[in-house]
């Protein structure tokens, strides 16, 4: 509701002056009002937006306080945390992550694909039908499913709807493309911003304290936003990636995806069902990256171990990365983890923990489990909760049964 309220509120140049005019400084919003960072910086996100259009806060006017890499702007973020977060994070990294969202740093191909290939074919089919119509106008021909003529008025009407349908159509698409556009254009300045201050968004950090950079990004940034909403969830996922493909310094991605399975999955006992179908989300986008990591060992070279991300070593990244033998090593660890996790929620007393993990695995299906003898495991833990009392646990069980009885033959043997 609060995100929906903010977009309204900001949805015209006439409003979002005037939102501009009601709401208060970043500090303000966390101190005195008592926000938590999340929550501020989904109401501030249209102001900073506004501000970044500008592209400087020079030339921001009336939203310059709102640029988001300004001292001043950087000056509130550091009184939204205790200052004891900012021995291993930067506000510099910390604001690169609030203020932005998916729609910055991912464009969704396949899905802008799939539909302008549908509208297409919707639009040449109505081509084809009102070019038989017209003919059928013209000579009278006879229906193919009646011995009686068509009525050449009839039809030539039938046709002229068509032909109104298909340029209806014809517009969404033309929209559709132009649209696709846009947010590729606006993608490719939001990746060059980052591509240009990579190299400083941790670069204040001390050699010493590089370690729990990962923990205060989750504690602070990840966890935090991957609950608030369903983008929200898929953005946390990709902008972590993005920090790995983009070689960003002083962030270890290796370790981010192992306090990710050791630290967040383990929040399913502490969760409710909305945020666990968020988690599932977050997870599945996750898990997949890693999955070809382990069964394709031309991609973990090209986009894993190539990155400075995958070194073990803190100071020198360019010494130490982790082999294909590591990783495939460490890969079964993390799955490991994960099914106990899971394992022991299913076999839980507890209502919601059975719901929450019914809800991520069944989202999760297709990236996890990949072993065989995990997914065994899991389809043992089900067999008592097919036959539930509870009506509800009942049907999710028997449903997620189903998912995994079919993705039974695209799991790994052990020995693999």
């Amino acid at each position: 509701v609060l995100s929906s309220l903010s977009t309204f509120l900001s949805c015209t140049k006439q409003t979002l002056q005037r939102y501009l005019a009601m709401l208060p400084p970043l500090s303000v919003l966390c101190s005195d009002m008592g926000l938590q960072p999340a929550l501020a910086f989904m109401l501030a996100r249209p102001l900073i937006r506004e501000a970044l259009a500008k592209g400087s806060a020079e030339k921001a006017g009336a939203y310059a306080s709102w640029y988001p890499f300004s001292s001043e702007f950087l000056e509130q973020v550091r009184e939204m945390l205790p200052e004891s977060a900012w021995v291993s994070l930067t506000p510099s990294m910390f604001t690169m992550f609030w203020v932005h969202n998916l729609y910055d740093i991912f464009v969704p191909k396949q899905t802008y694909k799939g539909e302008i290939t549908r509208l297409k074919n919707q639009i040449r089919q109505l081509q084809d039908e009102a070019s038989n119509l017209q003919r059928q106008s013209e000579q009278g021909n006879y229906s193919q499913f009646s011995a009686s003529r068509v009525n050449p008025s009839e039809a030539a009407q039938e046709a002229s709807k068509k032909r109104k349908e298909a340029d209806r159509l014809q517009g969404t698409l033309d929209a559709l493309e132009k649209e696709q556009q846009v947010q590729q254009e606006h993608t490719r300045q939001v990746l060059e911003r980052f591509e240009e201050m990579k190299g400083s968004l941790q670069s204040s950090i001390k050699p010493e304290h590089l370690k729990g950079t990962v923990d205060a990004m989750i504690a602070h940034c990840a966890f935090p936003r991957l609950i608030l909403e369903h983008a929200d969830s898929l953005y946390t996922s990709k902008f972590f990636h993005l920090l790995h493909r983009l070689g960003t310094p002083n962030f270890s991605s290796l370790q981010y995806y192992d306090r990710m399975a050791k630290d967040i999955i383990p929040t399913v006992y502490c969760i409710t069902e909305r945020e666990a179908s968020f988690l599932g989300i977050f997870l599945r986008d996750t898990l997949q990256v890693l999955k070809r990591w382990r069964f394709d060992q031309e991609a973990f070279e090209q986009e894993a171990q190539s990155k400075c991300g995958f070194s073990t070593n803190f100071v020198s990244v360019d010494d130490d990365r982790a082999t294909y033998f590591d990783y495939c090593r460490v890969f079964g660890k993390w799955n490991n983890k994960i099914a106990r996790v899971f394992l022991n929620c299913l076999a839980s007393q507890e209502f919601m923990e059975v719901r929450c993990t019914l809800i991520i695995l069944s989202n999760i299906v297709q990236v996890f489990p990949i072993r065989k003898r995990v997914g065994m495991c899991i389809l043992a833990k089900l067999n008592p909760l097919k036959e539930d009392k509870r009506q509800d646990v009942k049907v999710m069980a028997n449903r997620y049964w189903a998912l995994l009885e079919r993705q039974k033959q695209h799991m790994w043997e052990d020995d693999q």
